[in-house]
């Protein structure tokens, strides 16, 4: 299990069953923190987007970064369909001057082959089974408001770009779920609408949504609810209709689930 440790720039690689530490990768260029953000994989490399405009690649047989790929600013979510890697570079550190780019690297040669452009702030990104990349991007909290684009990876053409607010997003089949203040909402992929405003049934509510992970063997969804920003976080586990199962506690803002099969 590979663990993004922002703020301690470092990646920690430990036993998924043990949680003992295997390795520890160190994100520093010349003694600065690279602050790395979040990890993919394809086959035997990991890749790792950090805030420095790189996205690292690690082989995972010899947990040793091979190299450094140059994308954009600020880098954030990264999907991969069509044997490219797809990279949000948000530019979220230069506000107001934000990133409105999407950086496409061919796996094969491990090099950035394209920028894509989209609405400013891009940093959710996310690939569905035909091979389209939905991208959420926030805007600039002023004039540019929330967008969702959609590219086709064949082409990489972007298809369409519409308003949309929602936070952290799964794709589960053929809906995309999106965490917002207040609940899930349901989008449907095959016709690019939403169908449910709210998922939960049952009149949970929440005080900080922070994070939305999906068992997809128990089919359930898990809601990471951060509380305040300094104290106790708390985790909601929902079935597939949105009625809460259990809650329990967990440290300070809890953001993602892991499932291990066992």
């Amino acid at each position: 299990m590979y663990i993004v440790m922002n703020a301690s720039n470092t990646v920690e690689v430990v036993d998924a069953k043990t949680v003992k530490s295997i390795k520890q990768l160190d994100f520093k260029n010349n003694g600065k923190g690279r602050q790395p953000r979040y990890v993919v994989f394809n086959k035997n490399k990991a890749f790792v987007s950090s805030y420095d405009g790189t996205i690292a690649v690690i082989d995972t047989a010899s947990l040793s970064i091979e190299k450094y790929i140059t994308v954009g600013r600020n880098p954030e979510q990264m999907a991969i369909a069509n044997n490219k890697l797809y990279v949000a570079n948000s530019g979220g550190l230069d506000y107001p001057n934000y990133d409105k780019t999407v950086s496409v690297v061919d796996l094969n040669t491990l090099v950035e082959i394209k920028k894509i452009i989209v609405t400013e702030n891009p940093g959710g990104v996310t690939a569905t089974a035909d091979g389209r990349i939905y991208v959420k991007s926030t805007g600039n909290y002023s004039n540019i408001k929330p967008t969702l684009t959609i590219i086709d990876s064949s082409t990489d053409e972007v298809k369409s770009a519409k308003e949309f607010s929602g936070g952290k997003m799964t794709v589960v089949g053929d809906k995309a779920y999106f965490l917002t203040s207040t609940g899930i909402k349901e989008y449907d992929l095959k016709t690019d609408l939403m169908s449910k405003e709210n998922i939960i049934s049952d009149g949970t509510t929440f005080k900080i949504t922070y994070g939305l992970s999906y068992d997809k063997v128990n089919q359930q969804f898990f809601v990471c609810d951060a509380q305040s920003y300094s104290g106790t976080g708390v985790v909601y586990c929902f079935d597939k209709n949105g009625k809460m199962l259990y809650k329990t506690n967990a440290g300070v803002l809890p953001s993602k689930v892991i499932f291990l099969s066992k």
